[in-house]
This record gives C-alpha cells, structure tokens and sequence, in this order.
C-alpha cells in the first residue's frame, strides 16, 4: 500500500515511517526541510508547504492512506495541525482518498466525549499552559469530524523515550494526567491502523 505521512521528519514521524517500511508498504515521506533518511527504495522524500495545496496534492497523488504526525509544539502560530487539517481534507476528497491517521494530545477533546471530575477541575489550567496546542488539536479533530473521512486520531499523553518497549493499548478509555507513553508504543499504534479499521471515525487513546 502506499502511504504519505506529514511530519515524517518530526520524533514519532521518522518512527512511523519506519514502522510502514518495516511493513513493506510504499511510504511517501513529507518533510518542510532538508532531512537525512536511510536510503530506501519504497521510500520518496517530498519537500514542500502543509498549507500549500498543490504540494499536499502531489504528496498524496496515488496513496490509499494519509498519516499525520504534524505538530504544533515548536511552531509560532501554534496551529499548525488544524491549519494542515483543513487543507489535508479538502485535498483528499478531492481525489477520493477515504482513510486518515492523525496524532493529538490525550487531553484534547472530540464529541461524545465525557471527561471526569478531575479532568474538568484541570481544564483551566491546561489552557492557561498549552491553550493554543489545546485548541490546535481539538480544532483539528472537528475539521476530521465535519468532513466525509474515515478518520482515526489517536490521542497520547506526554511522549518520552526511555523505558521498557511493552506492548500498546488502544481504547477509549482516557489516560490519567500523570501517565505518559514511549515514543516507540505511539509509532507503533499508528502503524497498527493501517490494517485495523475499528477505530475508524473516532479518537481512540494509546497506552
């Protein structure tokens, strides 16, 4: 199968897009800068613009899956991922691609949900912190939910590097404010979804 994925050049991004190649899919690797990949034959590098059209069209031309890894974290604007969004989705009707993965925070919120006590007591200070990142990522998820995609976004708390490699979980089930996630277990659960259509139209939480 062939698959783009945006922010292939980002921390889970180049995971990702060795967990797709690992695979033995053809993977069309997005980047905005110059990046060093190991040579590969199923995969091609595309340098452009997410909020150009024509470079997310050409990105896209041929592929049966789109994943995104974008981020906003170390970005001015702060909202890179719903500004992508709206272009991603506009460009993959176009050309009558169904299936998208994207990554957000676990704290974002879609419709249907219904967060705890707790997680409503922290609610302000989580925009008071990250607001922006907060509202980027849940923008993001209304555009995927206005839209005709089958979507799955995949909600992970604070990602790290270190610790053992054990195997994901991927459930509605909220994950705790104190808990976090390998880096590699996120990479992984993306890549799950390549073959597992379950969570389709819905913002599943990995754990």
């Amino acid at each position: 199968m062939q698959i783009t994925v945006f922010g292939a050049s980002g921390k889970v991004g180049r995971l990702v897009v060795a967990e797709l190649l690992a695979q033995g899919h053809q993977v069309i690797a997005f980047v905005h800068n110059d990046v060093d990949f190991a040579s590969d034959q199923h995969l091609k590098l595309i340098k452009g613009d997410i909020h150009q059209s024509s470079d997310v069209s050409q990105a896209i031309q041929g592929s049966q899956l789109v994943i995104s890894t974008l981020g906003s974290w170390h970005t001015k604007s702060k909202d890179i991922l719903s500004s992508a969004m709206a272009v991603l989705v506009l460009a993959m009707e176009q050309q009558g691609i169904k299936r998208i993965i994207t990554l957000t925070g676990a704290d974002a919120r879609a419709s249907g949900d219904n967060p705890n006590w707790l997680a409503k007591l922290l609610r302000p200070l989580f925009k008071i912190v990250a607001g922006k990142i907060l509202l980027d990522g849940e923008n993001h998820i209304k555009t995927l939910e206005a839209s005709s995609l089958d979507y799955t976004v995949v909600r992970a708390p604070v990602m790290r590097n270190f610790g053992r490699n054990t195997k994901f979980r991927l459930n509605h089930q909220p994950t705790n404010i104190w808990h976090t996630v390998q880096r590699q277990k996120v990479a992984a659960a993306i890549s799950s979804l390549v073959q597992d259509q379950s969570f389709n139209r819905s913002c599943p939480f990995v754990h």
